[in-house]
């Protein structure tokens, strides 16, 4: 499943799940709904790939197969197989062998998952029919749907049957109401999400859940309508989560256009290429070979992130510079020399006039272009043109997206941010870990980094296909853990040093600039007071002279403040000294299991124990570079993630 190398978009993954035994004449009327849904999501976001995923049962589950398979012509969507345990033991569920051919015939050519035996049961007690550990395999792939997706497709009835695994649980799970069996027993204390975080918008995991209504054999008393009546908690909704897969798509939108730009300029492959290199700085110094499919992902949408960031950072500076030189020219470089062309041209005030507001204006656009207006606005227009032709397929939602996230400085934050977090998940799986970095952020960042978890959860499809031994062998000998710290410290330190000196420079330009407004108006005193001192000189020298150094370090100032540099650098220095100790502890570990390892006869028990130690200190490294991320992305923007929800 490891898409091309120079993809490096992300999916948006729905789940389907429902129930088993539908009546058989109901089949093409529920195929026609999910494909309905599917159409919609893939016309909202046009820019993105969908994955459909599957638990492979009878019923709904292969239904949704058929709905795939009659959109993939027209759109960029795909289907992959998660089967809840390995396949031998799944087959115990088709006692037909017309089923199982069936199923034999939609796996061929599919790359499988299959959820690992849950810890504690074996391969026997699984394959046994209805008992719990098999249960439990359900259970656990429920629970994989609901983290890996950011949609939930249910086919059901309606009513909860409490069944381990079954759908009414995955509804439960994606809708924040789920706990675990032994609390509702009463024998541990509660912490399932709904507890933790509520069921708000904000809540990690949660998503939207698309109701379909259908009939089921084992219970035909009963009526699908009722589903239909549900109280569902606020945000969870489909609505209320858009604008959400919005940015997801605008973020593969950019990726999109990054590749046909080049395209088109006669640059084949160019920024491909980029990406790539810079994929490959996380570990440039030692190369790692026969990397995971979950590592190569992670890389891959890793050095579209960060290209990406930094291209929209350049371009943040680059047309606030442009704008701020236009406004320079208008407001006061024509204004000087007024005088001296109306000596020359009587004619000449309309034509200073003219420059003068030619400048605003170009000011003013440059202004509109780098907060989103200008595409915000031409989005719209092409919204309606294709409207009016009857062409809303080729435009979809995409025009519903705000201003506000078409923001060159809020793309740089998000991308940035999508890195940093790609950047602990690359390590965290390199070192064998299958924590999700979205899912790591403090409660406090749930609003800004929500899309991030959407956009790192992909990761987890491939995390079944580990690297093989000699690649774990090449990457403990590495020690990838050390090269991630080492390269954060080169990090914080050249940014300590950046900061500070932004801080200083423009404080200090600021002080210089502004030390006129305080000698001037005597200078303007003695001026007027000599006898050969030109009328209209001194004049306007001491109006615009000090008004512009003032003007000039105010707007100073305050850019330093809005962009934060003295609070970065002391951020950075925090953090400088919290790799200084991550090193230090990690080294310490690393001495501790060379130890280990040279000891004969070679202890496997405590060689367990050290490296799950390194592995758990990793963990939490990681934890606190993603709490820091969170707040970096916070502190620039002061605001909680708000997008607007389709009219």
């Amino acid at each position: 499943m490891n898409p091309e190398p120079i993809s490096g978009r992300v999916s948006l993954v729905i789940a389907v799940s429902g129930h088993r035994d539908l009546y058989r004449d109901d089949y093409d009327d529920i195929t026609d709904r999910i494909c309905e849904e599917l159409e919609k999501q893939c016309r909202n976001y046009p820019h993105t790939p969908i994955l459909v995923l599957t638990g492979m049962a009878e019923g709904a589950d292969r239904l949704a197969i058929i709905a795939v398979e009659r959109l993939q012509k027209q759109f960029d969507i795909a289907w992959r197989p998660v089967l809840p345990m390995p396949r031998e033991a799944f087959l115990v569920d088709f006692p037909s062998a017309t089923s199982q051919k069936e199923l034999e015939e939609l796996l061929k050519g599919q790359i499988i998952f299959e959820i690992p035996i849950h810890e504690g049961n074996s391969f026997a007690q699984v394959c046994v029919e209805g008992s719990r550990e098999r249960d439990q395999q359900y259970a656990d792939l429920a629970d994989f749907l609901v983290k890996t997706s950011q949609i939930v497709i249910a086919v059901w009835n309606g009513h909860e049957t409490g069944h381990m695994g079954g759908t009414s649980e995955l509804v439960k799970r994606k809708l924040g109401r789920f706990k675990p069996r032994e609390v509702e027993a009463g024998e541990k204390e509660c912490d399932c999400r709904e507890d933790s975080y509520g069921l708000e918008i904000n809540a990690f995991g949660t998503g939207p859940v698309i109701h379909i209504a259908a009939r089921r054999k084992s219970m035909p008393d009963s009526s699908p309508e009722v589903m239909e009546n549900q109280p569902v908690p606020d945000g969870t909704t489909e609505d209320g989560f858009r604008g959400i897969y919005l940015l997801l798509d605008e973020y593969n939108r950019d990726v999109k256009r990054s590749i046909e730009g080049d395209e088109k300029r006669g640059h084949a492959r160019k920024a491909q290429t980029q990406a790539q290199d810079r994929s490959r700085e996380l570990t440039k110094h030692h190369p790692v070979t026969n990397s995971s499919p979950a590592m190569r992902w992670t890389a891959e949408v890793f050095g579209w992130s960060d290209l990406l960031a930094a291209r929209y950072q350049k371009r943040n500076l680059a047309v606030w510079k442009f704008a701020f030189a236009f406004l320079a020219i208008a407001g006061v470089g024509l204004h000087l020399w007024a005088p001296a062309i109306l000596k020359l041209w009587s004619g000449s005030r309309l034509f200073v006039t003219l420059m003068y507001y030619l400048g605003v204006l170009a000011a003013l656009a440059a202004w509109s272009y780098e907060n989103g207006w200008c595409e915000f606005v031409w989005r719209k227009l092409s919204a309606w043109w294709a409207r009016l032709f009857g062409k809303t397929g080729e435009t979809g939602n995409i025009a519903v997206l705000p201003h506000e996230g078409l923001k060159f400085r809020r793309k740089h934050e998000d991308y940035r941010a999508l890195a940093e977090a790609l950047r602990v998940q690359y390590f965290w799986l390199a070192d064998g870990m299958d924590h999700m970095a979205g899912e790591s952020y403090l409660d406090k960042n749930a609003g800004d980094m929500i899309w991030v978890r959407d956009a790192t959860s992909e990761a987890l499809l491939y995390r079944f296909e580990t690297a093989p031994e000699a690649a774990k062998r090449d990457q403990l000998s590495h020690s990838l853990g050390e090269i991630w710290i080492d390269s954060q410290l080169g990090y914080f330190t050249d940014r300590e040093h950046k900061e500070k000196d932004r801080h200083h420079s423009i404080t200090r330009w600021g002080i210089i600039l502004a030390a006129p407004t305080f000698f001037v108006p005597g200078i303007r005193f003695l001026l007027s007071a000599h006898p050969e001192c030109q009328p209209g000189m001194h004049e306007t020298l001491g109006d615009i002279v000090p008004s512009l150094a003032m003007l000039i370090a105010v707007i100073g100032w305050n850019y330093a403040d809005l962009r934060g540099y003295e609070q970065h650098a002391q951020q950075s220095r925090l953090m400088l000294r919290f790799y200084e100790r991550a090193k230090k502890r990690l080294s310490q570990l690393h001495a501790e299991l060379n130890l280990i390892e040279s000891t004969t006869p070679l202890d496997e028990k405590a060689l367990s124990k050290k490296k799950e130690e390194i592995r758990g200190f990793l963990y939490k490294v990681g934890k606190d570079a993603l709490a820091e991320n969170g707040d970096w992305l916070a502190m620039h923007r002061g605001r909680d993630l708000r997008i607007e929800r389709p009219s």
